[in-house]
């Protein structure tokens, strides 16, 4: 498993195992606390709301990027160890280079954190791009994505 293409299944047991793990290994209490920040779905493009029959069904596509800049903002006061982006970081902007131009705004916000940083994509953050565009605009730290 490569984190640099975890898929979101991957990412569920390798945080489930790791919760359950530090919860209930041995000498628990001595080890150190790793403390990270986590989000999925910011579909982040310049486009108008799609409304829904309810709240839960809508898409406020612009709110994204000041929701990712507070979401940065939180966790650097807080002093995780790392984030995660868990995918759908960005949505179709009608066509490539604006949806590239989009995807490096918001890539630039997520890059405030003062720390580690990691993506795992989403069937939206492909739905114009190849992945090697994606993963040249969003890096993760320390890691090669694996190409192909």
């Amino acid at each position: 498993m490569n984190i640099g293409n975890l898929t979101r299944r991957e990412f569920g047991l390798a945080a489930g195992a790791f919760s359950v793990f530090a919860a209930f290994g041995k000498d628990a209490a001595e080890r150190p606390v790793v403390r990270f920040g986590a989000f999925a779905d910011s579909h982040y493009a310049d486009k108008d709301p799609q409304t829904g029959g309810s709240v839960a069904d809508s898409v406020y596509y612009r709110d994204s990027l000041a929701k990712v800049k507070s979401f940065v903002e939180t966790m650097n006061s807080r002093k995780v160890d790392f984030v995660i982006e868990l995918g759908d970081f960005k949505d179709d902007s009608g066509g490539r280079e604006p949806t590239l131009r989009h995807l490096e705004e918001i890539e630039r916000s997520f890059a405030k954190f003062k720390g580690p940083r990691y993506h795992v994509m989403g069937n939206h953050d492909f739905d114009c791009l190849k992945p090697e565009e994606f993963y040249a605009r969003t890096p993760n730290d320390g890691v090669v994505p694996k190409r192909g």
